[in-house]
């Protein structure tokens, strides 16, 4: 495939995670309720599959009713959101530029 494939498609996988991370960012800030509820229930079924220790387990969940979790995915979903769209500007600039884009 040609290089032009390949960033297109790094590109669209990365427009594909910053929209999944950002309504993980909605989810966790307009429906806090339900969110606590399943990072609790999360928690404790990696605790029972003794996956996880208990105290790992309350210190998540300490970290989830706080707003650590929150401001780490608006700063992951900030990036994605950036990095996708740069990068499918850039290869919209590319492809014009080497004639295989008309707009």
């Amino acid at each position: 495939m040609s290089p032009i494939v390949y960033i297109t498609m790094y590109s669209g996988t990365l427009a594909v995670m910053a929209a999944v991370c950002a309504f993980w960012l909605w989810f966790m800030i307009r429906r806090p309720v339900q969110w606590l509820a399943f990072s609790d229930r999360a928690d404790d079924t990696f605790v029972r599959l003794h996956l996880l220790p208990r105290s790992l387990a309350e210190t998540s969940k300490r970290l989830a009713r706080g707003s650590g979790k929150t401001l780490l995915i608006a700063i992951v979903t900030a990036g994605l959101v950036v990095t996708s769209g740069g990068l499918l500007y850039g290869t919209a600039v590319v492809l014009r530029y080497w004639g295989w884009l008309h707009w």
